[in-house]
């Protein structure tokens, strides 16, 4: 790396912690080999995912061990705009220290966000189907077990169906692959699901629509107050002043 052109390429871990890790992964030709060769050069750690600390973090790095920028060909990161930002990016300080260094996006990534924008012309979300099916599934021994013996009768590869995860679209891929395999063994699924459901939902002839309530004690109908009763009872009086009125 001191005499021969050489490429990097790191990435922030995505740990919650304070602290993140920073691999620093090497791309040169080895002339021993005959061959380019990939080689991690150091993990390092930082509290700071700034575009100023990374390259800092980088900077050391090659200036502890006496390589020089100039033989630095590119620089490949992922597209987050504290690499490749212009403005107060990483690749802002990469330029401004090798103004002739190439930049290199993720290339996966850019292929993500174009397949992602053109899936919105669907008629269906694509995320959302997945995460349904899943967790329709997940939680359920019984709609498992339903669909291993229908996988097994179409003839389908007993496979779990996989959990999507938004973070990673990567996985999004292999969610889709799995779902077109499990497709035959779905479809008869979620018809016998369906017919199921029909059943349960169709009622007897001569059931009523009203809920049934609770048995309760049997109440006895309330007496029609007598209109020449007075609107109020006076107290009632002992047994010496009953006598004394009587006298009188």
């Amino acid at each position: 790396m001191k005499q021969s052109p050489y490429s990097l390429a790191t990435d922030g871990s995505t740990e919650m912690d304070d602290i993140k890790m920073y691999p620093i992964v090497v791309k040169m030709f080895n002339a021993s080999l005959g061959r380019v060769v990939v080689m991690l050069l150091k993990i390092c750690e930082s509290r700071e995912s700034t575009g100023r600390a990374i390259f800092e973090l980088l900077d050391g790095k090659l200036t502890k061990r006496g390589i020089p920028w100039s033989n630095c060909v590119s620089l490949a990161a992922d597209n987050a705009a504290v690499m490749q930002g212009l403005g107060k990016g990483v690749a802002a300080f990469l330029k401004a220290q090798h103004p002739h260094i190439y930049l290199v996006g993720c290339p996966c990534h850019l292929i993500h966000l174009a397949a992602e924008r053109a899936s919105r012309q669907l008629s269906v979300n694509i995320e959302d189907f997945l995460i349904t099916i899943y967790y329709y599934l997940d939680k359920s021994s019984k709609r498992k077990s339903s669909l291993r013996d229908i996988q097994i009768m179409c003839d389908t590869e007993v496979r779990k169906i996989l959990k999507l995860a938004s973070t990673r679209w990567l996985s999004l891929g292999q969610c889709v692959n799995r779902l077109l395999q499990q497709l035959d063994a779905l479809t008869v699924f979620f018809g016998n699901e369906l017919d199921a459901g029909k059943k349960k939902r169709t009622k007897s002839p001569g059931s009523s629509n009203l809920p049934k309530l609770p048995p309760g004690p049997t109440q006895k109908p309330k007496a029609t107050p007598s209109t020449s009763m007075p609107a109020t009872v006076p107290p009632k009086q002992s047994s010496s002043s009953l006598s004394k009125a009587r006298a009188t």
